[in-house]
């Protein structure tokens, strides 16, 4: 037999309130949809979703672009979901060194940060993949 307490509707509605007035955790693919959004909306643009599988390779970007013809490799992750995986990190790293722009992005701000150096040349320009967006003074607001 079920005690009346599990029941007890005060208590119910007291714990569905907790629950409703938490803020929704935006799940990382709508932060994806967003960001490859926006990559299109550039002028002279193209972007991805990349979607993993056993027979890809591990760590692969999951916003695969070209804007104004300059390779774009971008990692999300949702803005509650951490750092990238060091698999993750590795593959952004080898996309850096062959002159594209790589980084990681929790928002579609720092997809913008990032989209402002296409026409930064390589090496003068890379990312910090330290942190999501783009860590240049410019960006950070550091005179």
């Amino acid at each position: 037999m079920i005690a009346d307490a599990e029941f007890d509707p005060t208590r119910l509605r007291a714990a569905a309130a907790r629950k409703a007035s938490r803020p929704r955790r935006k799940p990382e693919a709508e932060v994806v949809r967003e960001g490859i959004d926006y990559i299109r909306a550039q002028p002279q643009s193209y972007a991805r979703k990349v979607h993993g599988s056993q027979f890809g390779n591990a760590g692969e970007p999951d916003v695969d672009a070209s804007v104004r013809g300059r390779a774009v490799k971008l990692e999300c992750k949702a803005p509650d979901g951490g750092k990238p995986t060091a698999v993750q990190m590795a593959a952004l790293r080898r996309w850096q060194a062959a002159g594209a722009i790589a980084g990681w992005f929790t928002n579609t701000g720092h997809v913008e940060e990032l989209l402002d150096h296409v026409d930064d040349t390589y090496p003068e320009y890379v990312t910090d993949l330290e942190r999501p967006g783009c860590s240049c003074a410019r960006h950070q607001n550091i005179p």
